[in-house]
């Protein structure tokens, strides 16, 4: 009997295993913005001076250094996903993985963009301790929110919206998981720019107020967003009359929120609203890009009350 449940312990992990062993073999590619911020931070300029800080535990750098390059991103978690929902991992599966992963990549190589040189390094344990734990291997995704993907999104999608949830820090309430639903279900009106628009709607589900309709609220959202250009045109009039030390004695300030951010913010409330409600609330007519004509007249929505949900 134990050696049974043994072997089901192992068929769980150790294929989760062997493709993070497979993935980190492959090594780690540093892109642009890593470089600038250790050049910009450390004054290390060379991939050697990087592994000497790195391989130092001496050394204050290291502490950033660590975290920074032994950052799973995106392209690593997508060649991982496909094993991920196959199976269902635990807590207590972690140490299982790390384990075996320890012992599987001894080095492992670090790259610079571009082919501009690199460097291999011993995997130590604090690599992997901040590898590991974010790629939330155990995090369970709702159920009617996966067999949702599977309906309504081809395989590429369907397997970065996964990743995606996994990053997330959304709870899988009742309320975000219909609405997700149903933004799944509107893939055919958002498919040209469905990845974009799914990480703004996590990012809208993790800082939205509870109640329980989420229209009013992207509603709300998007006339912050109107509220800040608003604000910004204001500011940028004064600018031709004042000098930065006026306005600002004056307590007038810029909104803080850059003026393209906003508008692409609004037009992606407007995709959604539309796709979802069939509706949104005309602030500034020259934001709104969708035909409301392109529309079917009855909503997702209207269309989910019908079917019980």
């Amino acid at each position: 009997m134990k050696d049974e449940i043994a072997l089901g312990f192992m068929g769980k992990t150790r294929p989760v295993a062997d493709k993070i062993s497979e993935i980190l073999k492959k090594g780690i590619r540093l892109d642009g913005r890593n470089i600038h911020f250790i050049e910009s931070t450390f004054c290390l300029f060379e991939p050697e001076e990087v592994k000497k800080a790195l391989e130092d535990d001496e050394r204050c750098e290291n502490e950033v250094l660590v975290p920074l390059i032994f950052f799973p991103d995106e392209t690593q978690q997508l060649q991982l996903e496909p094993v991920l929902k196959t199976i269902h991992l635990e807590p207590l599966d972690i140490p299982d993985i790390f384990n075996r992963v320890k012992n599987t990549v001894p080095c492992i190589g670090v790259e610079w963009p571009d082919a501009l040189g690199g460097f291999t390094t011993e995997l130590s344990e604090a690599a992997l301790e901040h590898f590991i734990p974010r790629l939330h291997l155990a995090k369970p995704l709702d159920k009617g929110l996966t067999e949702a993907m599977d309906r309504f999104l081809p395989e590429d999608a369907n397997l970065a919206a996964r990743v995606k949830l996994r990053n997330s820090r959304i709870d899988f309430s009742d309320r975000n998981v219909i609405w997700l639903e149903a933004f799944l279900g509107a893939y055919g009106l958002l498919e040209d720019s469905f990845d974009t628009l799914f990480v703004f709607a996590l990012e809208f589900l993790e800082d939205a107020t509870n109640e329980q309709d989420l229209y009013p609220a992207l509603m709300g959202l998007k006339k912050r967003c109107f509220s800040a250009i608003e604000k910004n045109k204001a500011f940028e009039a004064n600018l031709l009359q004042f000098n930065m030390e006026t306005l600002m004695f004056q307590g007038k300030r810029a909104s803080g929120v850059h003026t393209d951010t906003a508008r692409k913010k609004m037009q992606m409330i407007d995709r959604i609203s539309f796709a979802l409600y069939g509706r949104t609330e005309y602030l500034e007519p020259r934001v709104i890009q969708q035909d409301p004509g392109e529309i079917p007249a009855e909503s997702i929505f209207e269309n989910l009350s019908r079917m019980g949900r």
